[in-house]
């Protein structure tokens, strides 16, 4: 897959969860190493909303983490070298980039990829979310309350998932393709160094 429309944090985030799953031996890249790879490199944005949640990152980090190790035992360790994304992966990555468009954003960020997890409801990131209380309707009041306090100027406006999304489409074949990450001036301006704005640090002063 390409990464043509995430933003620079974005696309370290996938490429982490590619190297995670290669940590293991995984033959693919699950939501659960996406999650874990989220939680990790702490996107400013996702951080705020899981503290306005209440949610203890590294207590979700914990169940993430013996989910991937039992995952390893209850599997044959994965050691031709290839590793695909999977199709509830790809269901993710729809949700996601469906958000995006629908918000008119050009640029996918980390927490968009947040909550295509948590609109597809069948995977086992989503299960540990809904364990501690993060749901859609829950997140959508987050989000709410974070915009009306400044503390981000731009979050999604819905978390709805889209039934016209299909569930099927799959990425590039399912293959990461070597990618460069933006540089410089031409790199895209991620939508997370953005959310937290000079106003907006003033306001919540």
């Amino acid at each position: 897959m390409r990464f043509d429309d995430y933003s620079r944090q974005a696309a370290e985030v996938i490429l982490a969860a590619e190297k995670l799953a290669r940590s293991y031996g995984h033959k693919d890249i699950s939501p659960t190493h996406l999650l874990q790879s989220l939680l990790t490199q702490e996107s400013k944005s996702l951080v705020a909303l899981l503290d306005e949640l209440g949610i203890q990152v590294h207590e979700l980090q914990r169940r993430l983490e013996l989910d991937l190790e039992n995952a390893l035992q209850s599997r044959k360790k994965n050691t031709m070298g290839d590793i695909l994304i999977s199709h509830r992966l790809a269901s993710v990555l729809d949700e996601a980039e469906s958000t995006c468009k629908k918000e008119g954003k050009e640029t996918l960020s980390t927490l968009h990829l947040f909550l295509g997890i948590l609109a597809q409801p069948h995977t086992r990131a989503n299960g540990h979310l809904t364990y501690l209380g993060v749901t859609p309707m829950r997140t959508q009041r987050a989000l709410d309350r974070l915009r009306r306090q400044e503390i981000l100027s731009e979050t999604p406006q819905t978390i709805i998932p889209n039934s016209s999304t299909s569930s099927n489409k799959l990425h590039s074949s399912n293959k990461l393709d070597p990618v460069s990450l933006p540089q410089g001036e031409e790199a895209r301006q991620s939508p997370e160094a953005s959310l937290f704005t000079e106003e907006g640090k003033e306001a919540k002063k």
